[in-house]
């Protein structure tokens, strides 16, 4: 099974806020759009039988990530498609045509909101947690109809945005949801910087990060290196990774640190010495 989560906040995130993004050089909400539905139609051909759904990763909805399409719109909670977008083909142009029509309803939305939240960094933590139960029930569901075997699954997440270090915690609980249940994650990061947070992600559970030095090329990274699934990818070679920024955030500024102070209790990290810990509450005795 396939879940694709991205956002399009560099292109809607207004406002010179910390969280605000630029958008990538060389390529536009429509371009970035065009690239996704191609790159899905290319999905859907290569395997008529694949399980995908697609994710809007967002901070102005009532949930993280908002249901678009997939062959299983219908067992997402929050999705308001209906039964006959549900069973289209992943792909198709219908299916595309869908995603389109509603992309572009919730950049007018985004458009008429207020600067501050657009300005909101996309909830990326939540929408992994929610895209690990849309999974999960799909294995379930797998198991409950005597399947030979439960497909892997695999969650590719294209990112415009930076990191939000005060949703560490919640982004880090899920991919080690993700690692302890085999769940590869993979990142396309459209930022003007690397992402410490996806490049950590994607180290722990076995998938491939890479940010595209031209990313009005977004479709040939796509088409190159994450068309490919976990059993194409041993005969494959990709590029290492370097220079991985494994800095943990503090629990009280939410600040990325090099050095702090480890609670021996919950393991909660501070970038300040405090004699009680502000998680659980435990007393220091040094």
């Amino acid at each position: 099974m396939l879940v694709i989560l991205f956002d399009i906040h560099a292109w809607t995130g207004g406002g010179p806020g910390e969280m605000s993004s630029q958008p990538p050089q060389g390529l536009d909400v429509n371009d970035f759009i065009r690239h996704l539905c191609v790159f899905i139609r290319a999905l859907g051909l290569q395997r008529d039988d694949l399980n995908m759904s697609v994710f809007l990763v967002d901070s102005s909805g009532d949930s993280p990530a908002n249901v678009l399409l997939g062959s299983t719109l219908h067992d997402c909670q929050g999705s308001d498609a209906n039964d006959t977008a549900s069973k289209e083909v992943p792909g198709s142009n219908d299916v595309c045509d869908t995603l389109i029509e509603r992309l572009r309803d919730i950049i007018v939305d985004k458009q008429k909101s207020t600067t501050d939240s657009r300005a909101s960094a996309p909830p990326w933590g939540s929408a992994l947690v929610q895209a690990l139960c849309h999974v999960k029930k799909h294995s379930i569901r797998q198991i409950e109809q005597n399947d030979v075997g439960v497909e892997s699954s695999r969650i590719l997440c294209i990112a415009t945005s930076q990191d939000d270090s005060s949703k560490y915690l919640t982004f880090m609980n899920a991919v080690f949801a993700s690692q302890r249940d085999g769940i590869t994650i993979d990142c396309c990061h459209l930022g003007s910087k690397d992402s410490s947070l996806f490049q950590q992600a994607c180290l722990l559970t076995g998938g491939l990060h890479m940010r595209p030095a031209r990313p009005k090329s977004l479709l040939e990274y796509l088409m190159t290196a994450y068309i490919a699934d976990e059993d194409v990818r041993k005969d494959l070679r990709y590029p290492s990774a370097q220079g991985i920024d494994f800095r943990a955030s503090c629990f009280c500024h939410h600040t990325l640190i090099d050095m702090g102070y480890v609670c021996s209790v919950c393991l909660s990290v501070f970038c300040e010495k405090h004699s009680i810990c502000l998680t659980c509450g435990s007393e220091f005795t040094i």
